[in-house]
């Protein structure tokens, strides 16, 4: 087992106790107690910020992933650590999986956000097989508002997100907008 992957270990296994010290309260949480779980969601998003520092994906995947299982419903923490999870497995390449994490963000803004670094990541590496592939369940429309907004600020020559809207569509089984975009 690598030394990062023993760290991420030891901080997970320190978040048990880190609300009873007052000295790591004061320390790590600005004696700004407020609840059991928030306060975790705290503690979890320090450390993933400190694994950020060395590049350790797989070990901020795994906190964030803990801290999403530890924190309330309503926590306003949430877009952030799913963010966090999709960006993670973005840079990774596991691009499945960013997918999964972007249509699980509780927050809409996010969610095209995610979307749009999912685009111009699949375009940039040419992987626009995997980017039809996904369903886009209640994204369809700002998929497409994302491709057209990138079609009309880059060099057509460079990258044809036209002929992308179109196999999209035709994938898709949307024949009426293929069409258009042929015209």
């Amino acid at each position: 087992m690598g030394e990062i992957q023993k760290a991420c270990d030891h901080f997970l296994r320190a978040s048990d106790g880190i609300l009873t010290d007052p000295f790591l309260v004061d320390a790590l949480l600005n004696s700004n107690v407020t609840s059991r779980n928030r306060d975790l969601v705290y503690y979890y998003l320090k450390v993933i910020k400190l694994f950020e520092e060395h590049n350790a994906s797989d070990c901020i995947i795994e906190i964030a992933e803990t801290a999403i299982t530890n924190a309330d419903a309503d926590d306003p923490n949430l877009p952030t650590l799913h963010s966090i999870i999709f960006a993670q497995h973005l840079s990774l390449g596991h691009h499945a999986e960013a997918y999964h994490c972007l249509n699980a963000n509780p927050d809409p803004v996010r969610r095209v956000d995610c979307l749009r670094q999912l685009v111009v990541t699949l375009f940039e590496k040419k992987l626009l097989i995997d980017l039809i592939s996904f369903p886009y369940i209640d994204m369809y429309e700002d998929l497409e508002r994302i491709v057209e907004g990138r079609a009309r600020s880059v060099d057509l020559m460079e990258n044809n997100y036209y002929n992308f809207l179109y196999s999209f569509h035709v994938n898709k089984q949307n024949m009426r907008k293929g069409k258009f975009l042929v015209l």
